[in-house]
C-alpha cells in the first residue's frame, strides 16, 4: 500500500483519535522502512564491494545469489549464473568434493567445509579456488577467495 498516506480528520473525538493513531503506525511503519532500505543498501555495498565471492545455493544446489566478486574472478555475470546449478561451473576434478560439499550442507546443519576446488571461468579454464561453506546459516552460506589470498 501507499505508506505515506494519512488521514486527515481535525476533531478530537472518538474518531479523530482513530485517525490520529492510524497515522502514528503510519509513521513508524514508514521509519522502519526506511531503516531497512538504509540496511540493506549497506548491506548490499559491502557483499557487492569485496574480492570474495559470495553466494547460496537453494536445496537442490541451484544459485540464489551471487555477489558481483564472481564476474571478477569467473568472467560470468551473476545475474546470468543465477538459477544455474553450481555444479554447472565447477571443473570435473573437483566435481565429486562439491556435490558432496552440497549434500553435507542439506544433511547436516552444523557443517563446515574448507578446500580448494577449481571453477571453470566464462572461457572454459580452469582455475583453483580456497572455499568455504558454512551451512549454520541456512541455506548454506559459501564464500570462494580470490587466488591472491590462497595460502597452502
Amino acid at each position: 500500500g501507499q505508506s505515506d498516506s494519512r488521514i486527515n480528520y481535525p476533531k478530537h473525538d472518538e474518531l479523530g483519535n482513530v485517525a490520529s493513531t492510524f497515522n502514528q503506525m503510519a509513521d513508524n511503519i514508514q521509519r522502519q522502512q526506511q531503516t531497512l532500505q538504509k540496511s540493506q543498501a549497506e548491506y548490499s555495498h559491502v557483499i557487492n564491494t569485496i574480492n570474495e565471492v559470495i553466494f547460496k545455493l537453494d536445496n537442490s544446489g541451484r544459485v540464489q545469489f551471487i555477489n558481483t566478486a564472481w564476474q571478477q574472478l569467473t568472467g560470468y555475470l551473476p545475474s546470468s549464473s543465477i538459477s544455474h546449478f553450481f555444479t554447472d561451473f565447477i571443473h570435473p576434478e573437483s566435481l565429486i568434493d562439491v556435490e558432496t560439499a552440497i549434500e553435507a550442507t542439506l544433511d547436516d546443519p552444523s557443517f563446515l567445509f574448507h578446500g580448494e576446488i577449481k571453477l571453470l571461468n566464462a572461457h572454459q579454464q580452469s582455475t583453483p579456488f580456497h572455499t568455504q561453506v558454512n551451512s549454520s546459516l541456512l541455506p548454506a552460506t559459501w564464500m570462494i577467495l580470490p587466488p591472491e589470498n590462497i595460502h597452502t
